[in-house]
């Protein structure tokens, strides 16, 4: 063999590796993006059509619970089912996010054979004051009423199928309690399919799961074309503060799954959510996703279920494997055993020494720290700098590349700078995740296909050997399983999170090239090991030069925004007025900074309790009628407690109202029109939110303790009427939430004289 060759072998490893690896990343963002809508047929499911039913539906104007617009929404929403065959529920929910609301929900159900399975497709129509809702859920609107129609042409179904239009999610599941409340209390089992957005593009994903056996997810995932959901992804949904629908059904022990795509998360709860930049392909991948777990759904075969939660995942959405917990456990000592086989075989044959092992370990876990110690370095700076105000940026592809660099290069480096044989390096990473799958699947088992599948592969391999040709073998296998199971949670991370922590995601992309790393061949001579040092330095300089460009790159841009509020807040008992400002992820813009004169404010309730810092500005005196209060009832119950019963109402027609309880004042219990309801705490006091037509009374009853009682009553309404703003909105912002608004607030004082009696 000539010395040419032998220098060449050990590098076709690692380029074999990056081959692997980076042919499968290119498939996994292929597989990630939805497919085009192919629904030319009259029978078949068409995201165009879908999409078209939510633009006639939904309309161009924000739709908040209660408001005129909201009942319009409805209004047509009955034409388009048919007035006679559709029914309505309503009533007044209170939730547990310190909102009660006068809901009405819409429901139209497609009769079957079999009435004792019923399947439950459930989307909201109402949207946030700020924008019209167009991916949220306008979209899914369109597609329930796409799946109607197609549906209708099937003739006879198996089993009933319910579309449950809920009102009131946005201000806390409100539509999805009262569907709850009035089940009845048969024996029909209810499954639901729950279809949300938490953007405006992106491949649908299977991201909850409301079935703790699994059944459902066993019947409808073969049915899938394209599948994206692995067991890990309701894991993560549950420990965060966001709720769907699917979240109050499971309380009522109705079974379901839940289907979003997230991608532009930054139009999400925006003006931006418009019908013009909800993605066709993604709402088409979401309704045929819909539309094949329906009729899986509908077979009439009994749902067979299992012993425990499964371990699952899909092979870059072409498959979904599923593996029991035990059978997981089994599979990572299995792969753990069979790896420490082949390890004492190698040390039985010469091939690999202790010593040498520990320094292949050593390198492996060097490179993870490497990338986790410079991953937290940039995060460190980037805010230090104030060049990540929040995750979701004009500059996201920039940010992702320089973190991806980083992991690359830190794993890459801590390779090459160790002393550890190709052999050694590939053997301590095959270990590395072998003992991390036991880990994982005894802790957190959710999660351990990340590791069992690199795991079950490196113990296959390990039994090819130490030769240059099963080192090539075993390097290229191991980079292929590693990133097929790695590379789509990277992608869906810069979603799902963008750069909430560039530290976590550079550990995520640095577990993913860890196989690629560990095929880097050791130095042969000083020479080839000076190249390499001078290689490593120059990757450096380029890595350092684009994460401090990143820093002097512009946060936000005309087309990803920042999200700025701004309210105008009229004290009705002083007669002044005031400009209220909250800025999220970063500075307020200096157009408005400059041109209103800010100064921070003493507090931001204004904004429902949803800021917790704002500035305010002097404005020209506003004359709006302030929201009526009566009191009904006010009669001491004994010593300590008093009930009061209010009627509350908007002079000026808004639909929305609140009430804030500084912390001074206790509040035993508070009932809306006879419905238990609950504060929700807020940095300044705890505040209820009212959503209600201004046109029906507002019954509120209080139990407050005896002697002088005191609270803030507020309207809201959107826009600032007659006003107008010092300085127009800065092209780089957009409204969130609840929107620009006008409050007008006043004080509530009540004290008791003695029992029955009021002043």
């Amino acid at each position: 063999m000539t010395e040419r060759a032998r220098t060449t072998q050990p590098w076709l490893a690692w380029g074999l590796a990056v081959l692997a690896a980076s042919c499968v990343a290119v498939i996994a963002a292929w597989r990630l993006s939805p497919p085009g809508d192919e629904g030319t047929n009259e029978a078949s499911f068409s995201g165009a059509r879908a999409l078209a039913y939510s633009a006639h539906v939904v309309g161009n104007l924000p739709h908040m619970v209660a408001s005129p617009e909201n009942r319009a929404v409805k209004r047509r929403l009955l034409h388009e089912l048919g007035s006679k065959t559709a029914t309505t529920q309503r009533g007044t929910v209170c939730g547990s996010h310190g909102s009660c609301a006068l809901v009405e929900n819409v429901l139209f159900r497609l009769e079957g054979a079999n009435p004792s399975r019923e399947i439950v497709v459930a989307a909201h129509y109402d949207s946030v004051a700020a924008g019209i809702g167009a991916g949220d859920d306008g979209s899914g609107v369109g597609i329930l009423l796409e799946l109607k129609r197609v549906l209708e042409r099937q003739g006879p179904l198996p089993h009933p199928v319910t579309l449950l239009f809920t009102d009131g999610e946005e201000l806390g599941l409100l539509g999805a309690e009262l569907y709850a409340r009035n089940l009845k209390d048969d024996a029909v089992e209810r499954i639901a399919l729950n279809v949300e957005a938490r953007g405006t593009s992106g491949a649908s994903l299977l991201f909850d799961l409301a079935d703790p056996d699994a059944a459902i997810l066993q019947r409808v995932a073969p049915a899938l074309t394209r599948t994206f959901t692995s067991s890990l992804f309701p894991l993560v949904y549950q420990k965060l503060p966001n709720d769907t629908d699917l979240t109050a059904l499971r309380r009522a022990n109705i079974r379901g799954i839940g289907f979003a795509f997230i991608g532009r998360v930054d139009k999400y709860h925006t003006s931006d959510d418009d019908h013009a930049s909800v993605s066709v392909a993604s709402v088409h991948h979401q309704g045929r996703s819909v539309y094949e777990a329906t009729q899986a759904l509908l077979d009439p075969r009994p749902l067979h279920r299992v012993d425990q939660l499964e371990v699952f995942f899909d092979v870059l959405g072409f498959r979904l494997v599923q593996l029991s917990v035990a059978g997981a456990r089994i599979l990572a000592l299995l792969a753990l055993f069979v790896f420490v086989a082949g390890v004492l075989r190698a040390r039985h044959t010469g091939a690999l020494s202790a010593r040498d092992l520990g320094r292949g370990v050593f390198a492996v876990v060097l490179g993870l720290a490497l990338a986790g110690a410079c991953g937290g370095g940039l995060e460190w700076v980037w805010r230090y700098t104030g060049a990540l105000p929040g995750p979701f940026l004009a500059k996201q592809g920039h940010g992702y590349m320089a973190v991806l660099a980083v992991a690359t290069l830190a794993t890459h480096t801590a390779s090459m700078v160790t002393r550890a044989a190709q052999a050694a390096k590939l053997f301590g990473a095959f270990g590395l995740f072998c003992i991390l799958a036991a880990v994982t699947a005894f802790l957190v088992p959710q999660a351990c296909f990340l590791f069992l599948v690199p795991a079950c592969v490196s113990a296959i391999t390990v039994l090819l050997g130490t030769s240059p040709r099963a080192l090539q073998l075993s390097a290229a296998l191991f980079a292929l399983a590693s990133t097929a199971v790695w590379a789509p949670l990277a992608l869906l991370l810069c979603d799902a999170i963008g750069l909430t922590s560039p530290l976590v995601l550079t550990l995520v992309l640095a577990t993913s090239v860890t196989p690629v790393a560990a095929a880097v061949p050791a130095r042969r001579s000083e020479e080839s090991g000076r190249r390499r040092w001078m290689a490593l330095a120059l990757a450096w300089g380029c890595v350092f030069a684009a994460a401090g460009s990143f820093v002097f790159a512009d946060n936000y841009s005309t087309e990803t925004k920042q999200r700025v509020n701004v309210a105008l807040e009229v004290d009705a008992d002083t007669g002044q007025s005031r400009w209220l400002v909250d800025a999220q992820f970063g500075p307020i813009p200096p157009a408005w900074s400059d041109a209103f004169g800010l100064e921070s404010a003493s507090d931001c309730r204004a904004f429902l309790g949803r800021a917790t810092r704002c500035q305010q500005a002097p404005a020209h005196a506003a004359s709006l009628q302030a929201p009526a209060w009566t009191v009904l009832e006010a009669i001491r119950l004994d010593s300590a407690r008093v009930r009061l019963v209010l009627e509350l109402r908007s002079l000026r027609g808004a639909h929305l109202l609140s009430l804030f309880f500084d912390p001074s004042q206790s509040v035993f219990s508070i009932r809306v029109n006879d419905m238990p309801a609950s504060a929700r705490p807020t940095s300044s006091g705890s505040l209820l939110a009212l959503a209600h037509p201004p046109d029906v009374p507002l019954r509120v009853e209080l139990v407050v303790p005896a002697g002088p009682f005191e609270m803030q009553l507020t309207d809201h309404t959107a826009g600032f009427g007659a006003q107008t703003l010092p300085a127009p909105r800065p092209p780089e912002a957009v409204a969130s939430q609840w929107g620009d608004s006008t409050a007008v607030v006043r004080r509530i004082r009540i004290g008791l004289a003695g029992p029955g009696k009021s002043r």
